[in-house]
């Protein structure tokens, strides 16, 4: 490089490949590290979620008994309304909220009109959970949560847990429905076990 006479010299500015690649190293190693919190961070909000929008039909369920006098029943459903309560899949596949005016515990719709065989209302049909979360359950919410036109559940007090898939207890999340008909979360020791999610 000739230099005219009273001028610096100029540098070349950049970086080198062996810069280059201990950059990239320290970037993978950071990514790798980033990776489980980040994959924790979403179960514990798509838990939450399920969680949430299961506790938003309960009380509408609820709400909806009490204000018109009838008898709602939430119920587990994989094929919604056209195929009714039931289903071999859990309340992970979707669930049902209707009047039920006779007592059958059923509902099935299917011309579309909004209305049960029965002849109770559909209020609400709901499909499945996200994809990741399963749901576990006692018994005595297995297939259903009846809540009578005062607003009670008697016989349908049960837990509920949502967990993530594969299973993790750091992002479970759980509901309690006493016999009164209220609904509030769980406490970690009142968690059910995770099943393996419907196949």
């Amino acid at each position: 490089m000739i230099v005219a006479q009273g001028s610096a010299p100029q540098r070349q500015s950049g970086v080198t490949l062996i810069e280059f690649a201990v950059v990239l190293i320290v970037l993978a190693v950071m990514a790798s590290l980033a990776a489980p919190h980040l994959s924790r961070m979403l179960d514990n909000h798509r838990t939450q979620a399920a969680q949430q929008r299961f506790t938003t039909t309960l009380y509408a369920g609820r709400q909806h008994a009490v204000l018109n006098g009838v008898s709602v029943v939430i119920c587990k459903s994989s094929g919604g309304p056209a195929a009714g309560c039931g289903g071999k899949k859990g309340w992970d596949s979707g669930w049902l909220v209707f009047e039920d005016p006779g007592l059958s515990a059923d509902c099935v719709d299917n011309n579309g009109d909004g209305y049960c065989h029965s002849g109770g209302r559909l209020l609400i049909s709901e499909g499945s959970l996200p994809g990741g979360v399963v749901v576990a359950h006692n018994h005595n919410v297995r297939e259903r949560i009846r809540y009578n036109p005062r607003g009670a559940s008697p016989g349908y007090n049960g837990r509920l847990s949502f967990c993530p898939s594969p299973a993790s207890d750091e992002a479970a999340r759980g509901l309690v429905i006493s016999s009164s008909g209220r609904v509030r979360p769980a406490n970690r020791t009142e968690y059910l076990p995770c099943p393996a999610p419907d196949p």
